[in-house]
């Protein structure tokens, strides 16, 4: 797995994995993964594996634990380019074990952060990072930080490397669009714990 992007999970499969694409001649499959947080909440992830790591076990209501990388690609949906994130598998197994969602990251911190307030006066950052992959490709992934993290990431320069501590989640929203119209949205991010500027 990459040195800057590991992600573990483990939780019960949500739905039957279905075809994705084919890439050299491999073809790759997707799951949703449900993962409970300590609030009793749940997470429902997304989790792309290729043909070799689809096995019997990997069916509804059945417990898996994965570990893999953060990926992102940019893709278009209805005439717009929109962000896809997902979990790339890299091992798949079997195991029925206490929730677990554990990210690392080392990246270079993209744009500007953005620092906003909840309706209860919470402080929250919004922040990107590119993460470099092996194969020197890299991955845009979201972040979110909370209160002394939020304040540490608005005065930390665009272009730093940073590396964080944290757990990915899903997040329901709703899209205004122009005309009045409104649709509920999933986004994805990961959910900062600890934060280290390195440069």
């Amino acid at each position: 797995m990459s040195a800057n992007n590991r992600i573990c999970l483990s939780g019960n499969i949500v739905d039957e994995p279905s075809w994705r694409y084919s890439c050299y001649g491999r073809a790759y499959y997707s799951f949703s993964l449900q993962v409970k947080r300590l609030s009793s909440n749940v997470d429902i992830l997304p989790v792309h594996m290729n043909q070799e790591l689809r096995q019997p076990f990997i069916r509804p209501d059945s417990a898996a634990f994965v570990e893999g990388e953060i990926r992102t690609c940019n893709r278009e949906v209805e005439g717009k380019k929109r962000l896809i994130i997902y979990v790339h598998a890299r091992r798949l197994y079997a195991k029925e074990i206490e929730s677990r969602n554990e990210v690392y990251l080392r990246g270079r911190l993209c744009k500007a952060p953005v620092k906003r307030f909840t309706p209860f006066g919470k402080e929250i950052a919004d922040a990107l990072i590119a993460v470099m992959r092996a194969n020197g490709k890299f991955d845009y992934i979201p972040l979110i930080l909370w209160g002394k993290n939020a304040r540490r990431i608005i005065a930390v320069p665009v272009g730093s490397i940073i590396e964080i501590d944290g757990r990915m989640q899903s997040r329901e929203y709703v899209k205004q669009y122009e005309n009045g119209a409104a649709e509920k949205r999933i986004a994805l991010e990961v959910s900062v714990l600890t934060l280290n500027q390195i440069t």
